[in-house]
């Protein structure tokens, strides 16, 4: 039941999923920080606010990285509440949409 009794399709299909994961979550990671700082630095963008918003995201930080892990491994995308750095789970939408046949 370990690493060592799988066989090696096994052992690459986790490890292509765990590169997956990784992978969204650096790119989501990149969104939230990219989000975060605009919304401080960009007069137009900047909220009423703002300063609460950020300081709520760096007490709430262990909270937002589960949350950030959690749409990773779902493959779901992040939504901003409002276009302040407050984040939620959308709904997990499928990556491709396979044509049917019609005949």
């Amino acid at each position: 039941a370990g690493w060592c009794a799988m066989s090696p399709c096994e052992q690459w299909l986790v490890v292509g999923w765990l590169l997956n994961v990784g992978l969204d979550f650096v790119s989501k990671m990149h969104f939230l920080t990219t989000l975060a700082v605009t919304s401080w630095t960009d007069a137009r963008q900047r909220a009423r606010l703002a300063s609460t918003y950020l300081a709520l995201l760096c007490l709430f930080l262990p909270i937002v990285l589960v949350i950030v892990a959690a749409a990773a491994m779902l493959s779901a995308p992040l939504l901003p509440v409002l276009g302040v750095p407050l984040f939620l789970i959308g709904f997990p939408r499928p990556k491709r949409h396979w044509p049917s046949t019609r005949g």
